[in-house]
């Protein structure tokens, strides 16, 4: 395994959450409804009141993730009501008002939220390897690659991800990889290899959402064609890897393939990586469009769990459109 630093951690002051629930997101001692944040102007409120009331974890934060050499930072929410549905709630909502004043979202294609929710279980995880769709489950193992968004006919990089664990029932939760473009020393030589502008076709991971019935209510697959890598205004490369990488159209002889496998190898192999473990009430920012990130898998369910993972994911509307998606 590759040496690996600690990745910056900011924990929220207990009594500075408990302030901001108590005044902004309880309504008769009830939280405000996950879903009620498809109301832009509740957002916009959430955000702002946020910045206020967590000016210095939010800067601290912001510098993490503008720093190429560093793009990663996690927020811990601490526990605050005994009553475990309350402060899941409140914990969730907390997390997203603070993601959404760092970096304002696109919305679900469902729920017009300003981020995905998905609820893990035995049964959901049974279903998707049924149907051959990997890398969503949490005990599929997810390799280092970067996130992409659907707009419309067209495939962006958003500037930024956040992945907040509203819970993980799980014993052995392992780590959260991050790699930065700036610690790969063959960065430079990979572009070239596989140059920048170069139209590229990707058969997308799928959007998957719950169903209560059969474990899985909707799925999205499409083929893109993009770059993989780009250059930015400042110089910066940026990079599109995510799905079944299926080459050039005219690449008969698979070079781009193998190419582009070797690109892989060396970030997975690269000498440097941060971690940090995956937890509870966890969120994690990254610089999206500066590297790379992976996790361990999830190991040792809770028998007592029917459910076991729940996570928000959210993705900057900021981001560098990299390619077309082809009708299906």
């Amino acid at each position: 395994m590759p040496a690996f630093d600690a990745a910056p951690i900011v924990t929220l002051d207990e009594n500075a959450v408990r302030e901001f629930c108590e005044t902004t997101l309880l309504e008769n001692d009830s939280p405000i409804p996950l879903v009620a944040t498809s109301d832009a102007n509740l957002v916009a409120r959430l955000s702002a009141l946020a910045g206020e009331v967590f000016f210095e974890e939010i800067r601290r934060i912001r510098t993490e993730i503008s720093n190429a050499d560093v793009g990663i930072a996690a927020i811990d929410v601490p526990v605050i009501y005994e009553d475990v549905t309350k402060d899941a709630i409140t914990g969730a909502l907390v997390a997203l008002s603070i993601s959404q004043h760092i970096m304002p979202s696109v919305l679900d294609r469902e729920n017009r939220t300003p981020f995905s929710m998905f609820n893990a279980s035995e049964e959901n995880n049974a279903a998707l390897n049924e149907l051959g769709i990997k890398n969503i489950s949490p005990v599929d193992v997810l390799e280092f690659h970067s996130d992409g968004t659907i707009r419309g006919n067209t495939l962006a990089v958003p500037d930024h991800i956040a992945l907040y664990n509203v819970f993980i029932n799980y014993a052995k939760r392992g780590n959260f990889y991050w790699v930065p473009s700036t610690s790969i020393p063959s960065m430079h030589g990979y572009v070239s290899n596989l140059g920048c502008n170069n139209d590229y076709l990707f058969d997308l991971t799928p959007s998957v959402y719950s169903n209560s019935e059969s474990g899985v209510k909707f799925i999205s697959p499409h083929r893109a064609r993009t770059s993989v890598f780009q250059e930015d205004e400042y110089g910066r490369v940026v990079t599109f890897m995510n799905g079944t990488f299926l080459g050039r159209e005219s690449d008969t002889g698979g070079s781009a393939t193998r190419r582009l496998a070797e690109f892989q190898q060396a970030i997975a192999n690269n000498p440097f990586r941060y971690a940090v473990p995956q937890e509870s009430r966890r969120m994690i920012i990254l610089n999206n469009a500066a590297g790379f990130h992976a996790r361990d898998v999830f190991e040792e369910p809770f028998k007592e769990a029917s459910v076991t993972r729940c996570y928000l994911r959210s993705a900057s509307l900021s981001g560098r459109v990299m390619g077309e998606i082809l009708a299906n």
